[in-house]
Formats: C-alpha cells, structure tokens, sequence
C-alpha cells in the first residue's frame, strides 16, 4: 500500500470508516492548481516549461487510477482554457489571402499550456478532457487558422498541435451550418478542415489520433453534405489501394496506412448506417488484399483492420426490434384512471399489442433480407486474425462481429459470442 494510500486509510479511521470526499484522494489539488495559474501566467518559457513538469510529475502519480481527477478536471480546465482562447482572439492571424499567406505562429505562453492540457490528455484521456474546452462559434476559425500557422517540422511543439486538433473536433460540432460562419472566400471551411486534417493522418505522433478524431467528428454531422463523405471515402479506397498493397513495410508506410483506418474507423462508429452502407463495399476489397498479403505484421494495423472489419459487417446488418422489449404505459393518468378499452382487453399482455402492431413479432423476425456478398468475406478473416500465431488483437474486437451464415435461407444474422 502506498503513502498516499495510507494517509487516506488513516483519516477515515479518524472519521469513523466514513469514506472522505475526493478532494482527499486528490491531495494535490491546491499544488495542481497553483502550477496551473503559474502556468497561465508566465510571459516567458523558462518559468511555464519548469511548471509544466511539476504538473506532470503530479500527474504520473495517478496513471493507474485516473478517474480520481474527474472532480477537478473542470476547475483544472478552468485555469487553462480561457488564456489559451484569449491568445487565440488576440494572437491568432486574420483570414489570409493571395497576397498574406499563413505566417508561422509561435508563443511560448501558449506552447506552455498546450503541454499542460496535453498532460492531462495522456492521463485522463482526450475524450474527457476536450469535452471542456471553449466550444464557441466564434472560436472555430481562430483555431483553425492557429493551426494552419504551425511549423510542422518543429518537434517540440506538437503538444500545441495536438491539443489544437482536439479543439478543432469539439467546435466542428456546433449545432447550425458551419457554412453561416464561413468567412472565407477561396475554399469552404469544411473542405479546409478535410484537407488540413488529411495531411496530418501521416504523422509519427499522438496528432495523427487527434486528426482522425476531428475528421470523424466532422464527416458524420447529420446536415453534412455527402459530397465531403464521398470524397474522403474515395481517396482513403485510393490509398490504402496503392499503399497497402506494396512490399515495402516501412515505419512511415505504416503511420500513413494507420492513419487512414483510423478515422474510417470512427466515420462507422458514429455515421449514419444508410448513407455508410453504400459507400461500404468500395472499402472492403483494398482491406480484403490487405489481409490476404499479410504484409503488415504490425499490431496497430492488424487492429484497426479488425476493428473497421467489425463495423462495415455492422453497417449492413439492419436495426432489429425484439418482441420482449418493454411497452411503455400510458402517458396520461385520465387514461389509466379511465380504465382498459375494449380493445386493449383483447390484448392481455403488451406482448400481445407488440406482435398485432407488427412491431418485432415473428413474422418479422422471419423476414428474409437481403445482404451483399462482402459481408460473407468479414467472418472468415476474423477467425484469421484470431488463429494467428502472432496475433495480439483483444477477444474484444472480434466476438463483437461473430456471424453466422444459414445456408438455407441464404441469411446473415448477428449472434453475441459470450466469450
């Protein structure tokens, strides 16, 4: 048992064995907290860099159990956000033009805080983490353009680009046109961001993550258009023909190939099932040659391929409500006060209403549907991924998509492996 640990134990035998609030398993919160305006505060890099690693050291204190810091991520946030905007408002470069290109933007203050919101990424998680940043309309095209100002060849400040990818992603989902708050008059917002965040799918660090979080967030809008979708879906089908089909197994081939199944990945989480299920079976022949050339040994690639597997088998396979799912009552008290209609006697059990309103009943559940022929070929190279003698791929990913086929009728059905 740790120190730490022991002091926790300690105080709530003081208290009677009542558990403490969480300010007590966090014990360094005010020392987080003071870092944090430090951090803010510093005009120079010298001070925010030595703050920044006091943080860190915090931090790693809490990998093992993160969730510890959800009470506080918001007042940690809180110290961090609104000077990171207002540098952004009051730094960030003005809509460019032919005759302004983008400059490289570079602030140390900003760098500083970047690090510390990064800090808390790698511990809590972005998804955690991006959820608190600004989400103002106002705010997406001063990102956007910061982030066209960066100096992709400067290593030290990817943390700056990384936290301004998630940014990015959260602000793409404002819920009105982006169109309406486009002021630029060359290229549309949204093919900018495509365009931007395509270039970084390529790349060694944690912003290829960040780009295909953004991407995926952006492609399944519901007010999307389809052209964007269509676009994207195509130059992926494009790449990973040509890139995943040659010999070469470098490490930057592998970046770029794990990086366009990344935010395929996420578009089939979250998309809209109709519009994916067209563009589907364009993808599953480049993957199919992956698969069958088994060129890429490497761990991340195999998963995102089973992972991507899983979800175009799913994006084919329809909705199906059961018959034993609960019926909800009446919403009105008069109703039920007034007691069961005539026909409502008839049907002694919502069971019963579920079936005569043909909603799950068993002649829809035999129902024939027609499936197409890829969705045939993702079983079977799931099995090969999982009787692979070098397969580190969680159970996971693949009992999610156990499918079996029914040579009689002719039909694919989804059935849960309890593994």
């Amino acid at each position: 048992m740790s120190a730490k640990t022991n002091v926790v134990a300690a105080d709530n035998d003081e208290h009677g064995g009542v558990a403490l609030s969480s300010s007590a398993l966090f014990m360094e919160k005010d020392e987080a907290l003071r870092l944090l305006e430090q951090i803010s505060a510093a005009e120079d890099g010298g001070g925010g860099e030595a703050a920044v690693a006091k943080f860190a050291a915090i931090l790693d204190g809490y990998l093992e159990l993160p969730i510890v810091l959800d009470p506080h991520l918001e007042s940690m946030m809180e110290k961090l956000s609104p000077p990171a905007r207002e540098l952004l408002i009051t730094c960030s470069p003005q809509v460019p033009d032919d005759a302004y290109p983008f400059q490289v933007y570079r602030h140390c203050k900003f760098n500083c805080i970047c690090r510390a919101i990064y800090q808390l990424c790698r511990v809590r998680g972005y998804k955690h983490v991006r959820k608190l940043l600004p989400h103002e309309a106002s705010d997406l095209e001063p990102v956007l353009f910061t982030l066209q100002c960066q100096d992709r060849s400067d290593s030290s400040t990817w943390e700056s680009r990384y936290v301004l990818l998630l940014w990015l992603s959260m602000l793409v989902l404002i819920p009105f046109d982006i169109g309406t708050i486009d002021s630029s008059t060359t290229s549309t917002l949204t093919c900018t961001v495509v365009h931007l965040c395509r270039s970084y799918l390529s790349d060694a660090a944690l912003t290829r993550e960040a780009a295909a979080v953004c991407l995926g967030s952006l492609l399944t809008r519901p007010d999307m258009n389809t052209a964007p979708l269509d676009n994207f879906i195509q130059w992926c089908t494009e790449v990973l023909g040509v890139e995943g089909h040659q010999q070469d197994n470098s490490t930057a081939q592998t970046f770029k190939i794990s990086g366009i199944l990344l935010p395929l990945a996420y578009i089939f989480k979250a998309g809209d099932r109709e519009s994916l299920r067209q563009l589907a079976p364009g993808l599953v022949c480049p993957l199919v040659k992956m698969v069958e050339m088994d060129q890429h040994r490497r761990t991340l690639t195999r998963k995102l391929c089973v992972k991507l597997f899983q979800r175009i088998g799913l994006s084919f396979l329809p909705p199906r409500i059961v018959s034993w799912r609960y019926c909800r009552g009446k919403r009105s008290l008069l109703q039920n006060l007034a007691g069961p209609s005539t026909e409502e006697q008839k049907l002694s059990s919502p069971f019963e209403a579920s079936i005569c309103e043909g909603d799950g009943g068993a002649d829809d559940e035999n129902e024939e549907e027609e499936f197409p022929t890829e969705l045939g070929k993702v079983p079977s190279y799931h099995m090969t991924y999982l009787g692979a003698d070098y397969a580190t791929i969680p159970f996971s990913l693949i009992f999610a998509t156990y499918i079996s086929f029914d040579c009689c009728t002719e039909r694919l059905s989804l059935v849960a492996c309890p593994y």
